[in-house]
């Protein structure tokens, strides 16, 4: 518990986003007088995607791969609303939901991702991957039709997550997941090293996995997705995997954006036109030095996001977050190895979007039951002795700290900021 003290200042936190958790846990393991911490969170269970893909191959039960934002906020001292954010009015510095009253700040944190395909989302047959908490329903509905019969699944993108995601499909259901890549890219995983990009592409074509490139999506109907170039592809069920779109909510509110709509940031994670707002993770748009909306990077951006909140807080000077803008390994909460120099012996290890490596994809160890379920014990026993007697979260809370310490963010005290901390004049590296 934090030591008594008039509460001098509210930090208000929308979204429990990987920032966020780390913001939570830094404030609870150092509490600073005079501030009160309020979380506002859509779900009070987040999932951290950096096992998503595990767990779609059946590799993590569900309580292992989410983290107890309740739990962590208590250990914070913190505040939770379980509610959903509907705008802001940054002239009054309110924070409007839609089931509540509008809560007053003194400083504004932003961590609630994006979403892929918005203008799809609300059609049953297409599930964007973003937010995680929406699609985890649809997977499962979607694994008791691949259970009973075989399924033609679209993914569309080109990138990494998407890669990720149709192997562990196929892992998990080996016999019935027919899977195809579409993306509007001449080539697949268009960022990464061309070993990368061969090796993949020949896992991908033994796994029998469909790739068509220069595949411009425009319309998804209910049995087919059809291509700009009059291609036609048929479906059962469509998983939409580009990148994210903006937060309406934001975007509309009167920060100022980057040329795609997220919220505009200096290299200290601060707002470039409200002082007293910061963002990071894929709600956030670095000026001047652009990052992939991905839950690497907003797993690094924790640390310095936590002690910039500090120092604005207090009228100190921010510091500024200085972090390579590609991908890395990610973080190994079961010691995996995934590197995007590509070390491949014969299985996936991918950093993309989804954040982490999934090697061994084609061992029984993946085949096997999930906890739970019938020969539990030897699931068990394949995919981590020990991972039934864990508390939910564990494992989600390991990884997110072990990516934390692999990289720390680089920080050094801004050029010039007084005393507000707006760290004007912070160069980029």
């Amino acid at each position: 518990m934090q030591p008594a003290a008039p509460a001098v200042r509210d930090l208000v936190l929308v979204g429990a986003g990987h920032s966020h958790v780390q913001v939570l846990r830094r404030f609870g393991m150092r509490p600073e007088p005079g501030i009160r911490l309020t979380v506002i969170a859509r779900e009070v269970h987040t999932p951290y995607s950096g096992m998503l893909p595990g767990h779609v191959a059946g590799r993590y039960h569900r309580d292992q791969m989410h983290i107890d934002v309740a739990r962590l906020a208590r250990f914070a001292d913190a505040r939770l609303i379980p509610s959903e954010v509907t705008g802001l009015d940054l002239d009054a510095q309110r924070v409007l939901m839609g089931d509540r009253p509008a809560l007053r700040y003194d400083i504004l944190s932003l961590n609630t991702g994006g979403v892929p395909g918005e203008g799809y989302a609300q059609r049953s047959y297409v599930t964007p991957v973003k937010p995680i908490g929406r699609f985890l329903p649809r997977w499962n509905a979607v694994c008791e039709e691949l259970a009973r019969r075989p399924m033609r699944l679209v993914l569309v993108g080109g990138g990494p997550g998407s890669v990720e995601l149709a192997l562990a499909m196929i892992a998990r259901f080996p016999d019935t997941a027919r899977c195809t890549l579409v993306t509007a890219d001449p080539e697949l995983l268009a960022e990464h090293a061309r070993a990368v990009r061969r090796r993949l592409t020949a896992l991908l074509s033994a796994r029998e996995v469909g790739v068509h490139t220069d595949f411009f999506v425009e319309a998804v109907e209910e049995d087919r997705v059809r291509a700009r170039d009059g291609r036609v592809l048929p479906h059962d069920h469509v998983f939409w995997v580009t990148g994210v779109e903006p937060f309406a909510a934001f975007r509309d509110s009167g920060l100022a954006t980057d040329p795609d709509g997220f919220v505009e940031v200096n290299d200290t994670l601060q707002s470039t036109s409200h002082p007293d707002v910061f963002a990071a993770g894929d709600a956030a748009g670095m000026r001047g030095s652009p990052r992939p909306k991905s839950g690497v990077f907003a797993v690094r951006q924790g640390p310095a996001l936590a002690d910039n909140l500090r120092r604005h807080a207090l009228g100190r000077p921010l510091r500024r977050y200085r972090d390579r803008p590609r991908y890395r390994s990610g973080p190994r909460p079961d010691r995996y190895r995934g590197r995007s120099r590509c070390r491949i012996p014969g299985s996936l290890a991918c950093i993309g979007p989804l954040g982490v490596g999934l090697e061994g994809l084609d061992r029984p160890a993946f085949h096997a039951p999930l906890p739970g379920t019938a020969g539990d014990g030897d699931a068990r026993s394949r995919a981590g002795a020990g991972a039934g007697r864990r508390r939910p979260g564990r494992d989600a809370l390991r990884g997110l700290r072990g990516q934390a310490r692999r990289r720390p963010a680089r920080a050094r005290p801004a050029a010039t900021a007084g005393p507000s901390g707006s760290g004007r004049g912070a160069g980029h590296r």
